[in-house]
């Protein structure tokens, strides 16, 4: 489906239905917010409602849950990387999320 290589059977079984199938089993009781892993609710729960930020960018003051959004934030808004191309128009984007909904959206 998409390429992405996994090392054991049951995370790429869990990748395909989170990602691939939209199943999302895990919902914030606080927002309604739905998630594939039970982790990402927990981790939802700590940033979004509990507040717990504990990364913050130097350049702008932005405040982020974990330091892998942290790392995205600075590549994206900081150093304007935008490594996303699409082949259609040749508009380029920092997240491969926004890509994908250009090319859904747009390009249809």
């Amino acid at each position: 489906m998409c390429g992405k290589l996994l090392g054991q059977l049951a995370h790429l079984a869990r990748h395909i239905n989170s990602i691939h199938l939209q199943i999302k089993d895990h919902v914030c009781k606080e927002c309604g917010k739905s998630f594939g892993l039970k982790s990402n609710l927990s981790q939802h729960i700590n940033e979004v409602h509990l507040k717990l930020i504990a990364h913050e960018c130097k350049e702008c003051g932005k405040t982020l849950g974990r330091k892998d959004n942290l790392m995205k934030h600075i590549d994206i808004v900081n150093l304007n990387l935008k490594e996303h191309k699409c082949e259609e128009c040749d508009q380029s984007f920092g997240d491969k999320s926004n890509l994908m909904h250009q090319i859904g959206t747009i390009h249809i």
